[in-house]
């Protein structure tokens, strides 16, 4: 969301509003399908199940369970769509400060986006996608995700000691945020 930032009307305004509603709608909505879950099967028969959500369906619903494969397969898409946007723009605003190769930096004139930046994410998340199974593109991409995570958080933490500040905020909260994301990386790379 921040990497769109630039790309919002208002966006000290819309943007909060954005992300609270987004938590409080998910929220809302986890929790309806979690009391749905529980209400339609035992606890125990949930819990043995690989595919919870399916068998709920499955055991209690009126439309076929290839219905929730095709969903999957729809989030699955939403879910590269919104990682060849994050990093085209990643590579469009590293590119602009001659982080990157300037080529990388090309904003199409019809699209006002960074065609280049976007071709180049677009075919490698594709060609990853068809090397790899599921389970270790999501763990990859979550990989990738707390990386950059620990490194604003210590980017952060550089910036305020430089800056002279030594408040407990201003250093402990990006250092606990690099710590929780280290963490959950090497829980992730355990399990």
């Amino acid at each position: 969301m921040v990497n769109m930032a630039e790309e919002v009307k208002n966006p000290r305004r819309n943007l909060p509003l954005g992300i609270a509603l987004v938590l409080i709608i998910t929220t809302v909505i986890y929790i309806l399908v979690t009391l749905a879950a529980l209400s339609s099967l035992p606890l125990d028969k949930l819990s043995e199940s690989h595919a919870p959500l399916a068998l709920v369906i499955e055991q209690n619903g009126q439309f076929p369970v290839a219905l929730i494969g095709f969903i999957s397969a729809i989030a699955v898409t939403n879910g590269a769509l919104i990682q060849i946007v994050m990093g085209s723009r990643v590579f469009y605003g590293m590119a602009t400060r001659q982080l990157a190769p300037k080529g990388l930096a090309v904003v199409s004139n019809a699209y006002r986006t960074p065609v280049v930046a976007t071709i180049l994410v677009g075919s490698s998340v594709a060609l990853f996608a068809l090397l790899f199974p599921l389970g270790a593109l999501a763990r990859f991409t979550s990989t990738i995700v707390l990386s950059v995570f620990t490194l604003v958080n210590l980017a952060l933490l550089t910036l305020n000691l430089g800056a002279g500040k030594r408040g407990v905020l201003d250093l402990g909260i990006p250092l606990l945020g690099a710590i929780l994301c280290v963490l959950f990386m090497v829980t992730q790379l355990i399990a």
